[in-house]
C-alpha cells in the first residue's frame, strides 16, 4: 500500500512558465495549482491544515476585492495573500511558503518586513536562478525545516 503523498498549493499567474515547475513538483507530490490569488486565498482558508508546502509567486495582477495600494499595484500580491491569510485565520502558517519570483529579493524582504509577515517560515528564491529540478527538494527541505519549529 501506498502512503499518501503530501499536498502542495502552487501559486503563479503564468501558466506556461509555471508547468514546469508543477510537473517536476508532481514528482514528490499531490499539486493544485491556481492562477488567481483570491482562488489561492480560498483554498488556503479551507485547506490550509492539509498543505505541507505553499509555492507562491509574488508578481500577480490585483484580485478582486483588493486595490492597487494593497498589492503595490500587483508588484506584491503574493505577500498581500500571505497577509490576508494571516489576518483572516488569525495565525501564522501551518505550513512553510517558497517565494518563486523574478522580483528583487531585498524587495521582497522589505515587503515581508511592512507586512509583518513571518519570515522564518518563508524562502525566497528567484525564478531564474531556479531550475524546475531544484524545486522539489527546495521544498522538501522547507517542509523539513517548518517539522523542526
Amino acid at each position: 500500500m501506498s502512503e499518501a503523498r503530501q499536498r502542495v498549493l502552487y501559486v503563479d499567474d503564468e501558466p506556461n512558465y509555471a508547468k514546469f515547475y508543477v510537473k517536476k513538483v508532481e514528482e514528490l507530490f499531490e499539486v493544485t495549482y491556481v492562477e488567481e490569488a483570491d482562488k489561492a486565498l480560498a483554498i488556503l482558508s479551507e485547506q490550509a491544515g492539509s498543505l505541507a508546502a505553499v509555492v507562491l509567486d509574488v508578481m500577480m495582477p490585483v484580485p478582486p476585492g483588493a486595490d492597487d495600494h494593497e498589492t503595490d499595484s500587483g508588484f506584491e500580491t503574493g505577500l498581500w495573500l500571505l497577509d490576508m491569510f494571516q489576518k483572516r485565520n488569525n495565525r501564522q502558517y501551518p505550513f512553510p511558503v517558497v517565494i518563486l519570483t523574478n522580483r528583487r529579493v531585498d524587495l521582497i524582504r522589505t515587503g515581508m518586513e511592512r507586512r509583518s509577515l513571518d519570515s522564518s517560515v518563508i524562502s525566497i528564491h528567484r525564478k531564474i536562478e531556479t531550475p524546475a529540478f531544484a524545486l522539489p527538494k527546495i521544498i522538501q527541505s522547507a517542509i523539513a525545516g517548518h517539522a523542526r519549529k
